[in-house]
Parts: structure tokens; sequence; C-alpha cells
């Protein structure tokens, strides 16, 4: 199985210490937040992190109230694949995933669902995204450039 590695190239050092600590200081157990799945997972986040990281769920935690008996966020999420998320989650606290490269369009349609930073930069056209310049090498790979057009215009 082909496998692609995605990772955060433009953070400075300071972004980057602080996804590490994250990582290290914030152990899921310790989460506010709970996405609920189509297929019944729940993942566990912290609304900071969220927040932080894609401006959907930063405008959506403006109107959610936590659950009076838990003091929880609970979010459901409907037709976005568990392992899909798991990668946005996984990018969000580590600053990179790897996944397989045939979860590549659903990580990126998902990634431009939820705004995510990184991902995703609607304000500066000009500028590629880590996602287009992953394509590029993509389309740029001799491999590639013989296969079927199945592709061609996905990252337009």
């Amino acid at each position: 199985m082909t496998y692609i590695e995605l990772v955060y190239t433009d953070l400075d050092r300071i972004e980057y210490e602080t996804l590490r600590a994250l990582q290290g200081n914030y152990p899921l157990d310790t989460a506010d937040t709970t996405l609920i799945m189509d297929d019944g997972a729940e993942l566990s986040a912290h609304e900071f992190v969220l927040s932080a990281f894609s401006s959907v769920f930063n405008r959506s935690f403006c109107h959610l109230q936590p659950d009076l008996n838990d003091g929880k966020y609970w979010i459901r999420l409907r037709h976005i694949p568990t392992r899909i998320m798991e990668n946005i989650l996984s990018m969000s606290y580590k600053g990179g995933v790897r996944f397989p490269a045939q979860d590549f369009r659903r990580l990126r349609k998902t990634a431009r669902h939820f705004s995510l930073n990184g991902f995703v930069d609607p304000v500066s056209l000009r500028r590629k995204t880590p996602l287009q310049q992953l394509w590029q090498q993509v389309q740029a790979s001799e491999r590639f450039k013989s296969a079927s057009g199945a592709f061609s215009g996905m990252m337009q």
C-alpha cells in the first residue's frame, strides 16, 4: 500500500514547540470535546486545539454550550469517515500525519470543509498550501504521468 506523509512546513519554531507540548501535556483523557462519528466512534479532542486549527470549529464553539452533566462539548459529524477525522486530529495535534494515498482526496475535501489552517489558505491564492505542493509533486512524478486522468483537475 502506498502512503503519503503530510507535515506542516511553514510552522515557525514556537508553533512547532506548542504542537509538541500539546501532544505530551494534554492527554486525551483531559479532552473537553467528543466528536461522534457516523459509525458510532467517539473521538476525543480539546476545544482550544480544534478552534486554533479550524475557523469552522472556532465559529461553532461560539454558539455551542457544553453538556450540563459533564461539561463537555458533544459534536456529531456526519458523512466523514472516522479514519479521515483521526488524520485531521493527528495533523492538528502533532503537526503531521501519514495516511494511505487512497485517502488523499477525502482528506483534502474534509480539510477544506473545516477550513483547516495549513491545509487550506483561502486568503492567499498565490501561496500554495501544503496539499497543493504535494499534488504538484505527485503530478510531476513519472509514475503518475502515465496513469489515467482520474486525478486530473483535482487541485485546480
